[in-house]
């Protein structure tokens, strides 16, 4: 087996995606979460999964370069459209806009729709619980699957919750 530099391999990744038809921005970022995910040890989440992209994009099943779409929204809660785009990226924005609410309002409610591949669904819990919030997602359906990834963060959001 042949081991890359991960700054090497998320150039590549990044490369390929921007011949894809990716901004610069777009083509990074997608990069570097799947890159992320491999060093994370969830491979399944990681660079194997630019075949399936490039391929959904060639099927027109994704499209490139999309931002998530306001629908609807309050102080704490936004309805939001990926537009048909890479989730690695909307996925972002929306936790951007909840990251914003939950710091005003306490709470925040973010539903994204349209949105392709999230990716890596701990990323999420260790960028809420950085801020030191809870987020739970669809937890009930995915909770067998979701809990040895996220068991570690869900100690510590347990633990403030009390």
């Amino acid at each position: 087996m042949k081991n890359i530099k991960d700054d090497k391999l998320r150039r590549f990744v990044s490369a390929v995606f921007s011949k894809a038809g990716s901004t610069t921005h777009e083509a990074d970022m997608i990069a570097r979460r799947l890159v992320d995910s491999n060093l994370m040890g969830h491979d399944s989440h990681g660079v194997v999964r630019v075949t399936s992209y490039i391929g959904w994009l060639k099927e027109g099943k994704i499209k490139t370069n999309q931002h998530v779409k306001t629908l609807a929204e309050s102080d704490a809660f936004a309805i939001l459209d990926g537009q048909g785009g890479y989730g690695q990226v909307l996925g972002g924005e929306a936790m951007a806009i909840g990251i914003a609410k939950a710091k005003k309002t306490g709470v925040a409610l973010v539903a994204l729709r349209h949105a392709h591949h999230l990716g890596r669904a701990e990323r999420f819990f260790v960028e809420f619980d950085r801020i030191g919030r809870a987020h739970l997602e669809d937890l009930i359906e995915r909770i067998d699957v979701l809990m040895p990834q996220i068991g570690r963060h869900l100690d510590r959001l347990d633990a403030r919750m009390r």
